[in-house]
């Protein structure tokens, strides 16, 4: 390629680039809705993973595996809790 082809391609990058951080920047801000239903939506998948847990265990004696499952379930609701918390602080 010449150094004019560059030139030019640099040109069309750069403005590609230019369309890409203003569409960035411009992109709206999530909605109470939005957030509400994003929370919704993890405590759903919480709510399941619980009601697996206890379609699994929940009728055997106590034991170190059910203990185990339990705290593995709560662990994982309570990271997705905190991922919706971090989207409602700023």
């Amino acid at each position: 390629m010449k150094p004019t082809h560059y030139k030019y391609l640099s040109i069309v990058l750069g403005i590609i680039a230019i369309v890409f951080a203003a569409l960035y920047f411009m992109r709206p801000e999530p909605t109470v809705r939005d957030i509400n239903e994003n929370l919704g939506d993890r405590v759903e998948s919480c709510s399941e993973e619980l009601g697996k847990w206890d379609t699994k265990y929940g009728d055997k004696p106590a034991s170190a595996e059910k203990e185990t499952a339990l705290q593995d379930a709560l662990n994982e609701c309570s990271d997705e809790l905190k991922k919706g918390q971090d989207t409602l602080t700023p």
